[in-house]
C-alpha cells in the first residue's frame, strides 16, 4: 500500500532527523511509528475489553 500525507517544514524537518537517527529512510521511519501506534492502540482496546464484565472474546477474560 502507498500512502501519501502532507506534513509541514518543521514536521519534515523532525522527521528527517528521527529517521537519521534510527539510519533508516523517512518513509521507513513513517511506517515504523505507524505500526508502532496501531500495535499499541490496539492492545488498549484489547485491555479494556478485558477488564469488562461482558467481552467480545471471553477467553481473553483475565483472571479474578
Amino acid at each position: 500500500m502507498i500512502v501519501t500525507i502532507e506534513i509541514s517544514n518543521e514536521e519534515e524537518i523532525l522527521a528527517r532527523k528521527y529517521a537519521r537517527s534510527h539510519g533508516v529512510s523517512i518513509s521507513e521511519a513513517y511506517r515504523l511509528i505507524m505500526v508502532n501506534k496501531l500495535e499499541k492502540e490496539y492492545n488498549v482496546i484489547l485491555n479494556e475489553y478485558a477488564n469488562e464484565d461482558t467481552i467480545l472474546f471471553p477467553a481473553m477474560r483475565k483472571a479474578a
